[in-house]
């Protein structure tokens, strides 16, 4: 088969859509190297996957009005040209008149625009509004990543012909094994003592990761952490934040140029996927009091380095940690802040949600996913004959 992806996510920051894309292309790598693929994309990016993997870079003035518009107008007569089987749109939406012509599988990430469309940019709810509902309609095939995602879009779109279409693929959580120096239960820092793990920062420490987005409801979780620290005597805990800035994180600032959080917690920005799995497996907890959320990787990945998990009270995160994570009302701030001494409070508990944690992760497998992938890809040539 010859198969186009929108290789797009590999051309931003390392944050969850291009951690999934590149271990989902390394497994598809290993498993069906017979195929050759076609990585379409307006900016260029360093990763290679193999001799069958080509890269298509190339932009227009269709590239500065974003990477949608690039999709819909320069995408097709290049891929048209590559005598495509199958294309595979891995970011929520696809190319309206590329899907005429060609057999296509759409990923979906999250319905945050039927769910939270408050908590999106304007120019977010602008794109779904013009291409969100017209790529699920137009798609061959769609993949969901969790069962709570392709719930969003049944909902939204009660057509018994787009719930036929449907198939969910859970993410890996085993893409920190696959690097030198992974232990395998979980502790320490990938080839280094546990003294330098996570590159000397302070400890103890709870964590959060992710990108500082309203929906990630982080402001509660500050408030939550101030109030912990108010009502017990912790001297040395500190609160790391890993993610990147938005332009929803203006309140976060506020709250931590001020008061206790000023000195207790500690803002990293990006943190690169060398330094991630030492930042988990030293943490006493990730917490993650998300109002909404896809999938939720971070969740998955702490479970995999055995680190205990605070997660809000929402079906998806139940669905990916099962018992195996204290749960939270997420707007409630007293809530938040119990979780966190419940956690911090028993050495029990914290050992039985990391051992049990460990086991839930090992259930999701990057193999595993890349198997789906490819079965519904093969099944777009069949039913294309």
């Amino acid at each position: 088969m010859r198969i186009g992806v929108d290789a797009r996510p590999l051309a931003g920051p390392i944050i969850g859509s291009r951690r999934v894309l590149e271990s989902l292309l390394c497994e598809i790598a290993i498993l069906a190297p017979q195929h050759e693929y076609f990585l379409y994309s307006p900016k260029s990016f360093p990763r290679e996957f193999g001799p069958n993997f080509h890269k298509r870079i190339f932009s227009g003035w269709a590239r500065w009005t974003g990477g949608t518009f690039w999709m819909q107008w320069e995408l097709p007569a290049p891929a048209a040209q590559d005598r495509l089987d199958a294309f595979w749109y891995t970011a929520d939406l696809l190319s309206l008149p590329l899907a005429k012509r060609i057999p296509s599988l759409l990923t979906i990430h999250d319905p945050g625009y039927v769910r939270i469309p408050q908590h999106l940019t304007p120019y977010h709810r602008l794109i779904y509004g013009l291409f969100f509902k017209k790529s699920i309609l137009a798609a061959s095939r769609i993949l969901c990543i969790s069962h709570w995602t392709a719930q969003g879009v049944k909902e939204w779109i009660p057509d018994p012909a787009v719930h036929e279409k449907i198939s969910v693929i859970h993410h890996g959580a085993d893409h920190f094994s696959k690097e030198k120096g992974k232990a395998e239960d979980g502790g320490g820092a990938p080839g280094g003592s546990d003294e330098d793990a996570g590159g000397g920062l302070e400890k103890p420490y709870l964590l959060f990761v992710g990108h500082l987005r309203a929906n990630k409801n982080i402001e509660r979780m500050l408030l939550a952490f101030e109030r912990l620290l108010a009502a017990q005597n912790l001297p040395n805990l500190s609160l790391l934040l890993a993610g990147g800035r938005t332009s929803q994180d203006s309140g976060i600032f506020r709250l931590l140029s001020k008061g206790p959080l000023k000195d207790r917690v500690r803002w990293l920005g990006y943190v690169p996927d060398s330094e991630l799995p030492s930042l988990y497996s030293n943490a006493l907890a990730l917490l993650c009091p998300s109002l909404h959320e896809g999938f939720g990787l971070p969740v998955l990945e702490a479970l995999a380095r055995g680190c205990p998990v605070l997660a809000s009270e929402i079906p998806v995160f139940r669905e990916i940690c099962g018992e195996n994570a204290v749960y939270v009302d997420p707007y409630k701030v007293s809530s938040i802040s119990e979780g966190m001494a419940k956690i911090l409070g028993s050495d029990e508990l914290r050992n039985n949600l990391k051992r049990n944690g460990l086991a839930r992760a090992k259930e999701f497998t990057w193999q595993k996913a890349a198997e789906k992938v490819l079965g519904v890809l093969n099944s777009l040539k069949s039913d294309a004959v």
